[in-house]
């Protein structure tokens, strides 16, 4: 397994073709975790003993944001999506997810997959929301195509050993950045309760939501509210990230106030600095644990984007 990791690492690092083999007598000399590290840090030329020509002093680039580990894969049922990431570099992150996976005793041979890094199409898991066990939301965003989303959905729905019905599609492609993954404008924090972005539910007409069943997709033209208080079988709350205040509302969410981390319903981690939304959440009866945030979030990503549950209570 270890020189399956290692060979496929090599083919997708991105090094030139010159420093390949010293690349592997390199790495091949390290144990099991100085490897791992390595693939993760990145290899610079002064490493491998190469002649340096340019400026650039790296054989292989790092993998800076493999922080973000809710993106390379999603636990979903018994089972689990391994994602093709929409960038070269991204995608290399995969590797670690695939192989722990694959190999591990705990899962190996014990889990379904739902999707493979392989695939065509990009799929990331900070478009994934498991809403509950019969329905999963996904994010179309510049990140997760519409087909991606489409081949989850059937395989879920096709598979007997889980209860997913539905898998509804939340159309987020825009030009603006902060949307760029369904975790960074909409997040469930409770059976009943969610953050959003105040665009989500009062712009519909830029998002469109599709229902994906057995039957087909169809165009939802509900709100996003009376769709999931349909779904959840009672009237949902969604707070705005940032309170009624515009200038609030794009400062918190770009600073992530969205993505919090939900440890059990009604109980969240989030950046200490989206003081409104963290009030907003606490009057509310939402236990909120608080985590500094000065330089974690200069990576663009939240305490949920930072973490992957591999195990969850049924919902």
């Amino acid at each position: 397994m270890r020189q399956t990791l290692l060979e496929q690492f090599l083919k997708e690092s991105g090094a030139k073709a010159e420093y390949i083999s010293k690349l592997r007598t390199y790495l091949d000399k390290l144990d099991n975790q100085a490897l791992v590290n390595k693939m993760i840090v990145g290899v610079t030329k002064y490493e491998l003993g190469v002649e340096i020509t340019d400026d650039y002093p790296l054989a292989v680039d790092p993998l800076p944001n493999i922080l973000f580990q809710r993106d390379t894969f999603a636990s979903i049922g018994n089972g689990a999506t391994i994602h093709k990431m929409f960038t070269i570099t991204r995608n290399r992150e995969t590797l670690f997810s695939d192989v722990v996976l694959r190999h591990h005793p705990r899962f190996k041979d014990k889990i379904n997959y739902w999707y493979s890094r392989d695939e065509k199409e990009t799929l990331e898991g900070g478009d994934i929301l498991v809403l509950n066990k019969k329905t999963l939301i996904i994010g179309a965003s510049q990140w997760t195509s519409m087909e991606a989303i489409k081949k989850v959905a059937k395989n879920l729905i096709e598979n007997n050993s889980v209860n997913y019905e539905k898998v509804i599609a939340l159309d987020l492609k825009t030009k603006n950045r902060a949307f760029m993954h369904l975790d960074t404008v909409f997040t469930n924090i409770d059976y009943d309760k969610f953050i959003a972005h105040p665009l989500i539910f009062e712009a519909m007409g830029e998002f469109k939501i599709f229902e994906i069943t057995k039957n087909g997709v169809t165009e939802i033209k509900e709100t996003i509210k009376d769709y999931l208080s349909a779904e959840v079988g009672k009237p949902v709350h969604i707070f705005k990230c940032g309170g009624e205040d515009p200038i609030s509302q794009a400062r918190e969410q770009w600073n992530d106030g969205t993505n919090v981390i939900t440890v059990r319903p009604g109980e969240v981690i989030a950046y200490s600095r989206n003081h409104i939304t963290i009030e907003e959440l606490k009057a509310a009866g939402v236990k909120v644990h608080v985590i500094a945030s000065s330089e974690l979030s200069r990576g663009r990503g939240g305490p949920r984007c930072m973490s992957m549950p591999i195990w969850k209570e049924d919902i």
